[in-house]
């Protein structure tokens, strides 16, 4: 058998094996008893601690060494095993929040103050830990030494949950705000402003690099950069870029109404190659695209994209991407329908206007029409006549028709409009020499209101109404030097001004001119303009007198019977042939218009069907015989009125021709008993 080793002998308190007495034997359990219990205790704390994920901590002010649970060795990312020194604690701290920590940790030695902060860890791996530590001194070994004494828990979690709180009301107040600006019934009038202003701040919640609003042409396949904002530094994209042949991927999403996001650009399909290209020669990390429709069709983009963050792409923030790209294009939307809604009033203010002055000016052309529209004769001359016009009338030159008074130039002008494409449109008509020399300006440009005293009221001109019609333009070399230079403006570049308006208006107006004039003898005395005259000059016309075509006088005296035959209710049948034959032998100074004067007074005379002629008293067709010297004065002052139409102030005035005054000349006309038919140029008739 083997022999039991001998006992060792211990204290009688940790021994059961020594002799003890009764009293002995309660001190032991007692004793045991609590050493049980702080064991459990101990485990109890241990396990408590561990659960919570509290880490403990106790820091000798003595030597700076820290004790610490392996939950706090985790949480700082410290080694499980060996000393841990305070230095080691404050080199993970964040440096924007080491201050704070050592300003809390002097609190707890210095002043005793049990104290609570809240700072971050800057790890290892480049990640940020939210720590919450709270601690207080505490006496050691019976007083002898300190230490401060305290608890700490990784509260990342809900930090970022208030960071996120706080980003999301701070989002809801961005969305209140810029739906009180854009969703109200009237739009900002810096809408572009505001539009840039609301991109920045989306900028700093997303904490992007760049945003924009980006208009899209799906048919046209083209894009246009409406808005954007860019952190400092990046440089900017011109807004006509062609990013469809930058992201042809990205469009091919774009027409099917999808979002697009990538946290990082290795997220992208394949088939995204040259979008991932472009994007990383942007230097682009991540990016959102959310698609914006109008009426159920994509019509923008809006972007955030960032060069080093990371743009998390989730249901909720492309949502609201959402929300505030559709307040921007819906308030674009109203602002382009408001602005085409002004305009289109603007414009029919305009054609009403236009149409007004129309109507008035047909309305005093239909007074003042004559019966024949159309030229009428067979000779020669006056079929030459209408070969030009049938060889110019479907060009848009200018034409500028020669020949004295009363020869038809108004109607040759007609005949060229109503020959042209523009005949569907009513040839304006103005005669230069109708218009006192203050008026002629506004009335060919037009003016505004108040731009001289007496112009209450906004008046087109003659050019604006002829836009896209002819503008006949009688009597041309009355015209003063200043408006010639504006007239020659308006040949060479359509363009002009009102009077009292610095906007410029373009129109397109075939000019016909017309003149009873040699100008190119005006030019050379300098009455006229050379640029101007060759300007007008591209396609001359002269329309022969009446002697020089004796032949149309019978069409001519027949179509002015039948007018007037209507006109007045006679019925005139035949004209002598002794008549007709002292018409052609007559030589009409005042051409056309005189021989149908003539007409016009012999068919209100005749009392049968015959028609009964009364040629005027003209001093070169009656025959000679003696007379006084006053007597053919007041025949050769007549005969001057006659041709001039019984004008006498002004260039080919009756005034001019005589060389008179013409105050001189009325006074003659009272002296001599020449009474005019009616006023002329403002001065009443005396007598």
């Amino acid at each position: 058998m083997l022999e039991r080793a001998p006992k060792k002998t211990l204290h009688p308190l940790l021994t059961c094996d020594s002799p003890r007495s009764v009293a002995d034997d309660d001190q032991w359990g007692t004793t045991h008893h609590s050493c049980e219990e702080l064991k459990i205790n101990e485990t109890r704390l241990k396990r408590a601690a561990d659960a919570s994920g509290t880490a403990l901590w106790a820091l000798d002010l003595a030597t700076s060494a820290i004790w610490s649970n392996h939950v706090a060795r985790d949480i700082f990312c410290l080694p499980q095993n060996g000393q841990i020194r305070l230095e080691q604690i404050l080199d993970r701290v964040h440096p924007d929040d080491l201050d704070m920590v050592r300003e809390g940790l002097d609190a707890m030695m210095r002043r005793g103050e049990t104290t609570s902060i809240e700072y971050r860890l800057l790890l290892p791996d480049g990640s940020i830990r939210w720590i919450h530590s709270r601690g207080g001194p505490h006496s050691c070994n019976g007083g002898k030494s300190y230490c401060v004494m305290g608890a700490s828990a990784d509260v990342t979690q809900r930090k970022q949950n208030e960071q996120t709180l706080l980003r999301q009301l701070s989002f809801e107040s961005f969305l209140a705000e810029t739906s009180s600006v854009f969703a109200k019934s009237t739009l900002p009038s810096d809408l572009d402003h505001q539009i840039e202003h609301a991109l920045w701040r989306l900028l700093d919640h997303f904490h992007g690099d760049r945003c924009g609003l980006i208009k899209v042409d799906l048919e046209g396949e083209k894009t246009i950069i409406t808005h954007a904002v860019y952190r400092e530094g990046l440089e900017r994209l011109p807004g006509d870029v062609d990013l469809v042949a930058l992201f042809p991927w990205s469009f091919r999403q774009l027409r099917e109404g999808r979002c697009y996001c990538f946290s990082d650009l290795a997220e992208l399909p394949v088939e995204a190659d040259r979008d991932r290209a472009s994007w990383m020669a942007m230097g682009i990390r991540s990016g959102l695209h959310v698609p914006l429709r109008v009426e159920n069709r994509v019509h923008y983009l809006i972007v955030v994209e960032s060069h080093s963050g990371i743009l998390a792409g989730t249901e909720d923030v492309l949502n609201r991407l959402q929300i505030i790209g559709d307040l921007f294009v819906n308030a674009l939307h109203r602002k382009a329908t408001e602005d085409e809604l002004r305009s289109s009033c603007d414009e029919i203010a305009r054609l009403k206007d236009k149409l007004e002055l129309e109507a008035d000016y047909l309305r005093s052309e239909v007074r003042a029409s004559r019966f024949n529209d159309q030229i009428v004769g067979q000779s020669e001359p006056i079929q030459g006549v209408l070969a030009m016009v049938e060889q110019v009338a479907p060009t848009p030159s200018t034409v500028l028709v020669y020949g004295e008074t009363g020869t038809g130039k108004e109607l040759v002008a007609q005949a060229i409009h109503n020959h042209s494409p523009r005949r569907d449109k009513l040839m304006v008509k103005v005669n230069c020499a109708s218009l006192p020399s203050s008026l002629v300006e506004s009335e060919l440009f037009g003016r505004e209101r108040g731009a001289y005293t007496g112009a209450l009221t906004r008046q087109m001109g003659r050019f604006e109404l002829a836009d896209g019609s002819s503008l006949f333009l009688d009597e041309i070399a009355e015209l003063s030097l200043e408006l010639q230079s504006k007239l020659l403006r308006v040949l060479q570049e359509g363009e002009f001004e009102r009077l009292g308006s610095p906007r410029t208006i373009k129109v397109d107006v075939r000019v016909i001119a017309a003149t009873n004039r040699n100008l190119l003898e005006e030019v050379r005395k300098g009455r006229f303009r050379e640029d101007l005259y060759y300007r007008l000059s591209v396609f001359p016309i002269v329309v022969p007198p009446l002697r020089e075509r004796r032949e149309d006088i019978p069409l001519l005296a027949w179509e002015f019977v039948r007018d007037f035959n209507e006109k007045m209710g006679k019925r005139i049948l035949r004209i002598a042939k002794r008549d007709m034959l002292a018409l052609q032998s007559y030589s009409w100074p005042g051409n056309v218009r005189e021989l149908r004067n003539v007409i016009e007074y012999a068919v209100i005379v005749s009392p049968g069907d015959e028609l009964k002629i009364r040629l005027p008293e003209n001093i070169v067709n009656a025959p000679p015989q003696m007379t006084t010297l006053e007597e053919m004065e007041r025949h050769y002052i007549q005969d001057v009125l006659r041709r001039t139409e019984w004008r006498i102030k002004g260039e080919g005035g009756a005034a001019h021709i005589l060389d008179l005054n013409p105050a001189t000349l009325y006074s003659r006309m009272k002296k001599l008993g020449i009474l005019p038919p009616r006023e002329k140029d403002g001065i009443p008739s005396s007598g």
